[in-house]
């Protein structure tokens, strides 16, 4: 038996939590992973300011928080009840930062 197969097309769907500077970022993803550099499909990052404990049973506040979402070109999203005091510009550099390590295939393949 001779087989040939050629992978055309790989994806892949992550849902995972990351932890930067203070935010919880809850994150869900796909791209497509068939080249070195994935090209990320859909992205959202609901990220929370953690007002205290340790994973998994962190304490996050209910009026700091924010969804940002990717749609292949542009961010959009981060409307905060509540801005944390820097405006969310730390929460947004973590969901920056996320969406790149996404990209240079960092998020644990």
């Amino acid at each position: 038996m001779n087989i040939n197969i050629k992978i055309l097309s790989k994806q892949e769907l992550v849902t995972c939590e990351v932890v930067i500077d203070g935010y919880l970022h809850t994150v869900s993803y796909q791209a497509d992973t068939t080249n070195t550099i994935a090209k990320v499909l859909q992205f959202t990052d609901r990220v929370a300011l953690i007002t205290q404990g340790e994973s998994p049973s962190y304490v996050l506040d209910p009026h700091r928080q924010a969804t940002y979402t990717h749609n292949t070109e542009h961010f959009s999203g981060g409307q905060w009840e509540t801005l944390p005091d820097d405006g969310g510009q730390t929460a947004y550099k973590g969901v920056i930062a996320i969406f790149n390590m996404i990209e240079q295939g960092k998020m644990g393949r």
